[in-house]
């Protein structure tokens, strides 16, 4: 955990992810200094889109974005009482890319973690080929060459025989 200098303590410093689409991810929010019960949590992407809501003892599936929905849910090491409140999404897409902050809600404040997620096309030192549209306008040009020299052929061996 990483903590703010100047800030109380549970704020943790933002942090960066770099993935690759189709990947998964578990971003990270915890703190084992805190003995205070949470009242909720919730992952919001960029702001304004709820990732995961976890209220009132059950997570809420009503509050999750459509977006989310399938892809995103509580990591494998969530656990309330020792502060350990991951997100995992699974698939990545380009689409995810942005930033994820976690809130935890326990009375006042909130306590915040934000992790900044980078998804990029390919893996890092290698590059994507993309496939080259002249092979296959150069096969179907020769197809129609090849159908006209036939076509061609016929027409003279039936004027000429």
């Amino acid at each position: 955990m990483i903590k703010s200098k100047g800030t109380e303590p549970g704020v943790v410093q933002f942090k960066t992810e770099n993935r690759t689409v189709g990947e998964n991810v578990t971003l990270d929010c915890h703190n084992e200094n805190l003995q205070e019960k949470i009242k909720s949590v919730e992952w919001k992407f960029n702001d304004e889109h709820y990732a995961l809501v976890y209220k009132s003892g059950n997570f809420s599936p009503a509050d999750q974005c459509k977006r989310f929905k399938g892809s995103a849910s509580a990591g494998d090491s969530w656990d309330l009482r020792s502060w350990n409140l991951p997100l995992k999404i699974s698939g990545l897409q380009k689409s995810d890319a942005g930033t994820y902050s976690c809130i935890v809600v326990m009375g006042e404040p909130k306590k915040i973690c934000s992790t900044k997620l980078y998804v990029n096309d390919t893996v890092e030192g290698e590059t994507q080929v993309q496939p080259r549209t002249t092979s296959s306008h150069s096969s179907s040009t020769i197809g129609v060459v090849l159908t006209l020299m036939l076509a061609m052929s016929t027409l003279l061996y039936s004027l000429f025989f």
